[in-house]
């Protein structure tokens, strides 16, 4: 296989060992790669004029493979072709002066012997899989690596939710003394992220979930459980409750009481369907989140 690939169309190339570990690859050994050498791992830079060639002419990939591995836009999900399955999924921007809402796409085409990765920016779940791999704690074949990855993904995702929770419960403490002006900002803020996250993370749960439904016999009963245990992980947070909803979500503030109102503020999130949920802020009773009235839907 003849390989063309320059320094900055590719960010990594190995060989999984098949007990944790991986052997680096320089070009040349990339063009001797044959399979029974061990499960071929490639993460490519998709918008390298290099690595649009070598997909479409050296890689051997039928052309709708290649072209998704090279869209610009994506959304999250999983397809499967032949013996193999096309996966796309996202992870929260966790680079410097970067906003989680910045989703970061994983693009990956993966068989039994073969991984073949996609993206533009950098992604700390990726850094995460060389790590284990250097360090011979990572995965040992295909289907390891994408529970792996997926897992990684969702953890630093939870992680990102978490965060925001909390920030809302912090909220409470404004109500009291912010203006109403400054509390909207806030607010804007924290909707715009949470909304590009619902967004995102309803697909990327289904996503995970057609991976049980895929016959590909390389990924096994044991890889399904522990996806489908990854994806469960996306649905416990408060934020995301009503994230299976396909819509969009307004937030608008109605009503900022004065510190010496003991009333309620309401956050009426007005959706694009036939619902809208309520969510009642008490401000001077404890911890917002402990506050939280189930979200209703209301027909």
């Amino acid at each position: 296989m003849q390989n063309n690939l320059s320094d900055d169309a590719f960010f990594y190339m190995c060989v999984l060992d098949g007990s944790g570990g991986c052997q680096d690859l320089n070009k040349n050994e990339l063009a001797n790669w044959k399979s029974e050498k061990g499960v071929l791992w490639l993460d490519l830079n998709y918008s390298h004029h290099t690595t649009q060639n070598w997909l479409r002419k050296k890689s051997g990939l039928e052309d709708i493979i290649c072209e998704a591995l090279l869209a610009e836009e994506t959304r999250p999900r999983v397809v499967q072709y032949g013996k193999g399955l096309l996966i796309v999924l996202r992870g929260v921007n966790l680079n410097p002066g970067a906003t989680p809402d910045d989703m970061v796409s994983i693009r990956i085409w993966t068989d039994e012997n073969k991984i073949i990765s996609t993206r533009l920016r950098h992604l700390l779940s990726i850094a995460d899989m060389r790590e284990l791999l250097e360090d011979h704690k990572g995965p040992v074949n295909s289907a390891e690596f994408i529970v792996e990855l997926s897992r990684r993904l969702v953890w630093r995702m939870s992680d990102t939710i978490d965060n925001m929770e909390d920030l809302i419960a912090e909220l409470e403490d404004k109500v009291l003394t912010a203006e109403s002006a400054e509390l909207r900002f806030d607010l804007s803020l924290l909707r715009r992220q949470i909304i590009t996250l619902r967004r995102y993370l309803a697909p990327q749960r289904d996503a995970l979930s057609r991976l049980n439904l895929q016959t590909v016999s390389w990924f096994g009963e044991n890889n399904r459980i522990e996806i489908r245990e990854i994806g469960d992980r996306l649905t416990r947070h408060k934020v995301l409750q009503c994230a299976n909803k396909e819509c969009d979500i307004e937030l608008s503030i109605f009503s900022v009481p004065e510190p010496e109102e003991e009333s309620l503020s309401v956050f009426d999130m007005q959706a694009c369907g036939d619902f809208s949920s309520k969510v009642w802020l008490w401000p001077f009773k404890g911890r917002i989140q402990d506050r939280y009235q189930e979200l209703k839907v209301i027909s």
